[in-house]
């Protein structure tokens, strides 16, 4: 971008003039807008070669983190979990 800058007078910082960008066309900066914010780094990149059921797995586990770390999940978590969220809830 070429910017051309003109003084006012003596005492003003100098200012510039910013051409726009083109605009786009509606569909395609929704498009863009959606994918940014649902898959802002695209979870299933790493996983290009695994099978369909997997790649499923992985999408679930992205957007219902339970499923990834709820087969851990013990009495023990639940207890310090529920202590902090009362806490947090007397707070």
């Amino acid at each position: 971008m070429h910017c051309h800058s003109q003084q006012k007078n003596h005492k003003s910082p100098p200012s510039f003039k910013v051409g726009c960008p083109p605009r786009k066309k509606f569909l395609r900066e929704f498009a863009e807008a959606f994918k940014e914010t649902f898959f802002p780094d695209d979870p299933l990149r790493p996983y290009k070669d695994q099978t369909r059921t997997q790649k499923f797995m992985l999408g679930l586990q992205f957007f219902f983190p339970i499923f990834d770390w709820g087969r851990d999940y013990n009495l023990q978590k639940f207890r310090g979990a529920l202590i902090a969220g009362l806490t947090i809830a007397t707070l």
